[in-house]
């Protein structure tokens, strides 16, 4: 199953992503966050797949959102 994690301000966007994948039974929304902050912090504790973001959300002050995925070291 692919997690899945929407990051969108407007309230009606928010209902049609989650009411548009909810239809899909290989995906699971694992939160939906109301701003760009509550999303960087969900994304780090949650580890989604994926992150549906409006990329023109302010995260804060009017500074753009940057979601980044950092290389995965080996236990060994």
């Amino acid at each position: 199953m692919l997690q899945i994690l929407i990051v969108e301000d407007d309230p009606m966007m928010r209902i049609g992503l989650k009411h548009t994948l909810s239809a899909y039974p290989e995906l699971e929304i694992v939160d939906i966050a109301e701003n760009g902050y509550m999303g960087v912090e969900s994304a780090i504790a949650l580890q989604p797949d994926v992150v549906v973001i409006d990329v023109g959300m302010p995260l804060q002050l009017n500074q753009p959102n940057i979601f980044w995925q950092e290389p995965c070291q080996s236990e060994s």
